[in-house]
């Protein structure tokens, strides 16, 4: 029984250790489950941005990722960072998925184009993308330029929408018209994928599709795929915040002043190192940069007057000049229509003012110290009052600093008098009597001091101008119609002061300066012209309308806060509602019952944009551009209808000629003379007219008698 017991407990361990084992063995490939890696970009496509997804698209395939995830939220960008993105995307050999969001995001411009690149396109709700028409990044393009660049883009965009199989001719319209398309537009077009509103229904929305990539075709494992984020790395993260216009542009300036303070002051050493390495940042962030070389040398001009100002008495002007060269200089600086990519007007006016006064006061004030009068020596003395001791006719001594000193005057002096120093001529003074000092030049130094006397006005000067700038922006006066969305240190607020007013206007307002921040919005109706767009109407017909729509906003508030732009929102909203509603409608129903048409617009842009505080208050459709083979159809169909009536009309007519002649045919039956009295009047009537023609009367019985005769026969 022992033994057979030890039997079973030996038989227990080795299944035991057997299954342990197993799960050893098994353990790793339970472990491998799909990685997905996932980036975020924001903002503007620059360099930076390029150089981190392409970094993320090798890291993917050298990782073998299921997928790579790119969320996307900008305004557009560079042209040439979003084709080297492009490249990378297209030649990639594990699939990509550009995932527009979070809502209210867009994938504008160049994200269009980034978009529709992938190997699944994939949008938020809430989000759009499209509005990719190229635009002048250093300078207005003319017509023949504007033209071959719009032709490029639009090749570009035809060849990444027939690789990736979507609709070329509507990837084709965001280039030429400009066109933008909400989620559930692109969605419907086949322009994108899937529609999902977060990450992990994403994935599991594209779970088991194939696509097709540089390697092959390879089918998505992405359901319980464990998300990897990427961050950009140090590099990354310094070529990001070097290439921002703003960034470069102070690198910039910093640069110029640390070289002029290494010239001013050699040896110093730290200011041109730390100039040096700004200005060569600078240099490379201008090269990344679509740059107007016409405002680095406005900059470059400025800051020459700035130093001359310090040199040349010029009383200012060569500062307000210097001020006027910069903001126009840092304007003209970078030349583009993204907002994300201008220097904010924030940043060119203070540091317009910070530059303007360091020269003016800071080095100003050092260099009018060199100038002053030496206090030591022979030059100290010159220009100091003595008291005479023995007469001076011409010679005698004076007393000056508690010394005797020999001293000669042109002008005779009595012990007492006073003296002042004109020149030091070895070991004897050259005085003048204080009477005639007056009219005396006392130095060359007070020369000088006299020439920049103009600057003791200029602080001044300055702190009327401060008080200029704090009163004008803390002091707003709003009209009947305008109301104020005030911002305190980035929370919503109100107005300190609005008398009559509820916070935010009409009328007066008083801020506080620099801490709070007022966006104007006009309370007033707003007719905005909706672009001609292009729409095809639930009977398959291929047309263009425009409109106008009419709105207001009622919340100021909200208008600013929900909402990014609510009028590029509401013009955004008006012109997707327009193509949605129109292909919904029948052609004969948008001729016929514009009525109904303009109703349900108005009521479905309400609907959406009153969460913005916008009310729409009408839609109209103004004009309906059809084809010209749908008018020539129109216009057959019209002929047509008019021969109908025509022919109606004309049988109509016949009909009731016919029962007339009846009606009388049965009158002359009836009366056989009524034939006879016809016959008279035809011939009275033949009578009254000029002509040729003879009539033979014939009796009446006499055709009867023939008529007998055909009888008895």
């Amino acid at each position: 029984m022992r033994s057979s017991a030890h039997l079973a407990c030996a038989r227990l361990a080795g299944l035991l250790l057997a299954l342990f084992a197993l799960c050893l063995a098994i353990s790793p490939t339970l472990a491998a489950s799909p990685q997905v890696n996932v980036i975020r970009v924001d903002g503007v496509i620059s360099p930076g941005s390029a150089d981190y997804i392409v970094t993320a698209i090798k890291q993917a395939e050298k990782d073998k990722v299921a997928a790579l995830v790119i969320e996307l939220n900008t305004p557009g960008g560079l042209d040439t960072s979003m084709r080297s993105i492009i490249m990378e995307m297209l030649a990639a050999e594990r699939p990509i998925v550009v995932y527009v969001a979070p809502s209210g995001a867009r994938a504008a411009s160049a994200g269009a184009f980034i978009t529709l690149a992938a190997h699944i396109a994939a949008m938020a709700p809430g989000t759009n993308m499209g509005a990719a028409s190229p635009v002048a990044m250093g300078g207005q393009m003319d017509k023949t330029m504007e033209r071959k660049v719009t032709n490029d883009a639009a090749a570009y965009i035809r060849t990444i929408a027939e690789k990736r199989g979507r609709p070329i001719d509507l990837a084709e319209q965001w280039v030429r018209k400009a066109t933008s398309t909400t989620e559930t537009e692109a969605l419907k077009s086949k322009l994108i994928d899937v529609v999902s509103p977060s990450l992990p229904d994403l994935l599991k929305s594209i779970d088991g599709r194939v696509v097709t990539t540089a390697a092959g075709k390879v089918k998505l494992e992405t359901k319980d795929a464990v998300i990897n984020r990427g961050e950009m790395n140090l590099r990354e993260k310094i070529l990001k915040i070097v290439t921002d216009p703003t960034i470069a542009y102070l690198l910039l300036i910093l640069g110029l002043a640390g070289l002029y303070f290494e010239f001013s002051t050699p040896g110093a050493v730290l200011p041109g190192v730390l100039g040096g390495i700004c200005l060569i940042l600078a240099l490379y962030a201008f090269q990344q940069l679509p740059i107007n070389y016409a405002g680095v040398l406005l900059i470059l001009l400025a800051i020459i007057m700035f130093i001359a100002e310090i040199k040349v008495v010029s009383h200012g002007v060569l500062t307000l000049g210097g001020v006027a060269a910069m903001i126009m200089g840092s304007m003209m600086l970078i030349d583009t229509s993204l907002p994300d990519m201008r220097i904010p007007l924030g940043a060119i006016f203070l540091t317009a003012g910070a530059t303007a006064a360091f020269f003016f006061f800071i080095v100003g004030a050092g260099v009018r110290a060199l100038h002053q009068k030496t206090a030591t020596g022979q030059e100290g003395l010159v220009g100091e009052v003595g008291v005479v001791r023995s007469r001076l006719a011409p010679r005698g001594q004076i007393f000056l600093h508690g010394e005797l000193w020999n001293a000669e005057s042109e002008a005779p002096a009595e012990p007492g008098d006073s003296v002042r120093v004109a020149r030091v001529e070895g070991l004897t003074l050259q005085v003048v009597p204080v009477q005639r000092a007056a009219l005396w030049p006392r130095c060359a130094g007070e020369v000088r001091m006299n020439n920049v006397l103009p600057f003791a006005f200029v602080p001044m000067l300055f702190l009327i101008v401060l008080f200029l700038y704090v009163f004008s922006s803390s002091v707003k006066v709003l009209r009947e119609y305008e109301r104020a969305v005030v911002f305190r240190l980035g929370r919503l607020s109100k107005a300190l002061l609005n008398p009559g007013g509820s916070g935010n206007g009409p009328g007066l307002l008083l801020l506080i300066p620099i801490i709070d921040k007022m966006v104007k919005v006009s309370m007033r109706t707003i007719t905005m012209d909706v672009p001609s767009q292009d729409a095809i109407t639930k009977d398959n017909v291929s047309l263009k309308v425009n409109a106008v729509i009419y709105f207001r906003v009622m919340d100021p508030e909200r208008a600013v806060v929900a909402v990014e732009d609510y009028l590029f929102a509401t013009s955004q909203m008006a012109q997707t509602t327009l193509r949605s509603v129109l292909g919904q409608s029948e052609l004969d129903e948008l001729l016929s019952e514009r009525d109904k048409i303009n109703k349900k617009l108005q009521l479905i842009i309400d609907e959406h944009t009153e969460p913005w505080g916008i009310k729409v208050s009408a839609v109209e459709v103004k004009f309906i551009d059809l084809p010209q083979e749908m008018q020539r159809a129109m216009a057959r169909q019209a002929e047509a209808e008019r021969e109908k009536r025509a022919k109606i009309i004309h049988a109509e007519g016949e009909l009731q000629a016919s029962e007339k002649l009846a009606q009388a045919a049965k009158i002359i039956a009836s009366e056989p003379v009524t034939i006879q009295l016809r016959y008279l009047q035809t011939l009275t009537e033949i009578g009254t007219e000029k002509n040729s023609t003879i009539i033979f009367p014939l009796p009446i019985d006499f055709l009867q008698a023939f008529s007998g005769l055909k009888k008895s026969a």
